[in-house]
């Protein structure tokens, strides 16, 4: 596929940013925290003041694909209480921004005028310090954030009632359990954020659905060295649907064709087997995503494949393996998408044994890389250093790689919605 060659300012900066979902109660996104480091060169301990770190973001992440925002999602950043009496927050669009707040802070005018100036602009403020600490705030805050792994959870859910009865939303972090998932939303916990989404449930006797099936044959043929595109063809003629969006893609300005490809034959024939396969893995990794699921877990499988794909191509020992470290990122969450184990559903692929191995989290060749890329969406700027540093790569390079990535993915999804 063709990709958008042209820079925007973001790619001009060496910035590590990630960004975090956070989701409803039903599983949909509701939007977005930014997480970031001001310079990717430099180590994570030379940044301990949260406000330089911020005010580097607002001038730079709002050009990047992190800060895209659609519909009614929100973005939410991080600011100290200098920096909202300092009013750095006014320097980002009102309406889709939340700006957190974290610790104690004592009620001074100053600080009150702030927040008042930010509520008449537009702007919702989250408070993350607990339920004690939000009720103090509650007059002043649209959102109370609290940690899903401290120890007094319960008696902190208990409370729950009295921050609704304030107008509050309620949120939990650091929700990274399915179980976690279920007892918050329970206790009426209204958005969720941690990587619980990305762990399969516990499902009893879990069945593949006919679709999957056939989309998993699909895939299956296509990792073998010579596929017969004959039975391939056949393959996907029976996936109306899925036949429907290929064609539609290949017919847009994405693949620039000076002719009409009528079907998939035509497009085997006409366009080839090697530009057409990462297109197909990417519409069948999205087609096998159940609808109780996440629409986040295939973008972040494709966002990990482009990421480790363009990256490994700047590398002078990997660059040869872009495909394959492509396809490690766009398979690594088949676990969470199935609920099935990894073992289990590698059993029917016919991978190599680096990329089974990688997949299943044992030692290899390609381990580095998809920790490399979960590093990033924790947004743990150490484990990111370590990887980079033990990898070769230009930190650099890794931060726009990154953006790229997720420019890349977001063009795919939006269009394929």
């Amino acid at each position: 596929m063709n990709s958008n060659s042209r820079k925007t300012p973001w790619e001009y900066e060496s910035i590590y940013v990630g960004r975090q979902p956070v989701f409803d109660s039903d599983l949909k996104v509701s939007g977005y925290e930014l997480f970031y480091r001001s310079d990717a060169k430099v180590p994570s301990a030379m940044f301990e003041d949260g406000e330089e770190a911020t005010l580097n973001v607002i001038q730079s992440a709002y050009l990047a694909p992190f800060a895209d925002i659609k519909g009614n999602n929100f973005l939410m950043v991080n600011f100290s209480f200098q920096a909202l009496e300092n009013q750095s927050p006014f320097a980002l669009p009102p309406g889709t921004t939340i700006i957190k707040l974290s610790g104690h802070a004592d009620k001074n005018p100053r600080r009150i005028k702030a927040i008042h100036d930010l509520k008449d602009q537009g702007y919702r403020l989250a408070l993350d310090g607990g339920v004690m600490e939000c009720a103090r705030w509650k007059d002043y805050m649209d959102i109370c954030i609290i940690d899903a792994l401290t120890p007094d959870l319960k008696k902190i859910m208990k409370r729950a009632d009295k921050i609704h009865q304030a107008g509050l939303t309620l949120m939990a972090k650091k929700v990274e359990e399915q179980e976690h998932f279920k007892l918050l939303k329970e206790a009426g916990c209204d958005l969720f954020q941690g990587f619980f989404f990305q762990k399969p449930e516990t499902v009893r006797g879990t069945n593949l659905s006919t679709h999957q099936i056939m989309r998993l044959k699909i895939l299956q043929l296509l990792q073998k060295p010579d596929p017969d595109l004959n039975k391939l063809a056949d393959l996907l003629e029976k996936e109306v649907s899925l036949a429907y969006r290929i064609l539609r893609y290949v017919n847009s300005a994405h693949f620039s064709t000076p002719v009409e490809i009528k079907s998939i034959r035509h497009a085997l024939a006409y366009i080839g087997i090697n530009n057409l396969k990462t297109l197909l893995e990417l519409f069948l990794i999205k087609s096998l995503n159940p609808r109780k699921k996440p629409s986040e877990l295939p973008f972040t499988s494709a966002l990990r494949g482009r990421f480790l794909e363009i990256t490994a191509r700047e590398h002078p020992e990997f660059s040869n393996q872009a495909d394959t470290l492509f396809l490690l990122g766009l398979l690594s969450l088949l676990s969470a998408i199935f609920d099935m184990s990894m073992d289990k559903i590698l059993e029917s692929l016919p991978l190599d044994r680096d990329i089974k191995d990688a997949l299943c989290g044992r030692p290899g060749p390609y381990l580095a890389w998809i920790e490399l890329s979960r590093a990033f969406e924790e947004a743990d700027w150490e484990k990111v250093d370590s990887y980079v540093e033990l990898l070769k790569l230009d930190p650099a390079k890794v931060a726009v790689n990154y953006s790229r990535s997720l420019a890349w993915t977001r063009d795919f999804f939006e269009f394929n919605s």
